[in-house]
């Protein structure tokens, strides 16, 4: 817990900036099908979020570099926190899709920022467990954020009011904190063919999961409340969903370290298609069940994209590993992005419990891939394999990078620094002139550079 106290304020900005942006991840799904957008414009929703996610993380780091962490934290609260007050305001449909790409941009910024920060501030021997920790406050505070559906109706201005608050209070503690900022971000340089070809299970897998997840977003409180669930019990459904994912993440992870990992993809997918089937095949309309059916969807869908991590990082070398995680987290974006899409026809044509037929269907589909590459390769050698870490499970995983930057593929984006020198009196200030003076005239000692720490012999 020691290693945990210095990021006291950041761990409390991102604690409420997940329950504000969870909360308006409920909650717009939901408002929509009560204005009665309809399931494609629905789904536009969802895949509108994305648009703007992946835009962010390809642009975050730019932004960053120009101006600092703390000030594109700043604006980008701003940004989101206004944006949600705007759904209630214009209601209609290709407006609310355009603020969507907008809180999606924003969100991935802020995602950046976060981790970043956590990472290059700890140390290799403390990294798992603040990382770790970091991914548990997102799983709770989703499941927090959601839940928080069921304090005000859902038609009134107060829930947007709610998740702006939020977001807004997110601003706070790291504004008010005394933490240095971190070094500059890292750009990398994406090799998508690269990345397949390093494994095409990893990349077909984080597809999948993304259009499966992206659907499960857009609607699943849509499903709940078509079921005859008011939009309290929506906001438990998709509470038992989160609970899940966050309950057998970890024991799978672990699972996948001694054994093949793509076996316990195939395990997971065809529990999961199955699950998806039955539920699209009974279609429970009774709280109990549709909670039960949500938690087993959790279980079945979320783990994949950390699995399918932790299998890429086994067969990718670990100079790479950065570009292997910004790809990968492309991958998912894109699934994310065509997911609701497809879902919302599927929706359209047979009702909300296609969903899960449609979710069914992509697990199927990754299934037989996992299946058919099961029998291309061999499995990789227990000693080659990297550990399975929770935090592979974190938003942005393209900035959880390694202390030996220097050896990867990246384009180092140097910022602008912020200086602040402290004001000497004038008798402090011609003593300080006079020490640098003295030091410049001091010729180096043996075996230095003057520009450096001491030369190699």
């Amino acid at each position: 817990m020691r290693a945990l106290v210095p990021f006291t304020a950041l761990l409390i900005s991102t604690a409420l900036l997940v329950a504000g942006h969870a909360l308006q991840n409920a909650l717009i799904p939901l408002r929509g099908e009560a204005e009665a957008f309809g399931s494609l414009w629905v789904g536009g929703l969802g895949s509108g979020f994305f648009v703007g996610y992946a835009l962010g993380c390809w642009f975050a780091p730019a932004l960053v570099a120009r101006v600092g962490h703390i000030r594109v934290f700043a604006a980008f609260v701003g940004l989101m926190s206004g944006t949600i007050l705007l759904h209630p305001l214009a209601i209609d449909p290709l407006i609310w899709v355009g603020l969507r790409v907008i809180s999606g941009f924003a969100l991935a910024t802020l995602y950046i920022i976060i981790e970043s920060w956590l990472n290059e501030r700890t140390d290799n021997a403390s990294r798992g467990a603040v990382m770790s920790f970091y991914v548990i406050i997102n799983f709770a505070m989703i499941a927090v954020g959601q839940m928080l559906l069921t304090t005000y109706p859902l038609e009134s201005f107060a829930l947007f009011t709610l998740a702006s608050v939020l977001i807004s209070f997110a601003a706070i503690p790291l504004a008010m904190s005394r933490a240095t900022q971190p070094a500059p971000l890292y750009a990398v340089r994406l090799d998508l063919p690269g990345l397949f070809a390093t494994s095409p299970v990893g990349v077909i897998a984080t597809v999948g999961v993304g259009m499966m997840t992206g659907a499960f977003w857009a609607f699943g409180g849509v499903y709940a409340t078509r079921a005859g669930l008011t939009a309290d019990g929506a906001a438990l459904f998709l509470t038992a969903t989160i609970i899940g994912a966050a309950v057998l993440q970890w024991p799978v992870g672990r699972l996948s370290d001694s054994v093949d990992r793509r076996l316990i993809l195939l395990g997971i997918t065809v529990i999961g298609a199955c699950v998806a089937l039955a539920s699209f095949l009974v279609a429970p309309n009774e709280q109990p069940l549709i909670m039960v059916a949500g938690f087993a969807l959790g279980a079945s869908v979320f783990p994949i994209y950390a699995i399918s991590v932790a299998h890429t990082f086994d067969h990718a070398p670990s100079d790479q590993h950065v570009t292997v995680a910004s790809g990968l987290l492309l991958a998912f974006a894109v699934g994310s992005i065509i997911g609701p899409l497809i879902a919302s026809v599927v929706v359209e044509s047979i009702g909300a419990a296609g969903m899960f037929g449609y979710i069914a269907v992509i697990q199927s589909l990754t299934a037989l891939v996992v299946l058919f590459r099961l029998t291309r390769r061999g499995a990789i050698a227990e000693e080659e394999k990297e550990d399975f870490t929770l935090y592979a499970t974190a938003p942005v995983g393209a900035v959880l990078v390694d202390s030996e930057l220097e050896d990867q593929d990246i384009d180092l984006i140097e910022p602008e620094p912020i200086q602040f020198q402290p004001e000497l009196d004038p008798e402090e200030e011609a003593e300080t002139e006079a020490d640098t003076d003295s030091a410049a005239q001091t010729p180096p000692s043996p075996g230095t550079r003057p520009d450096g720490p001491p030369s190699a012999p």
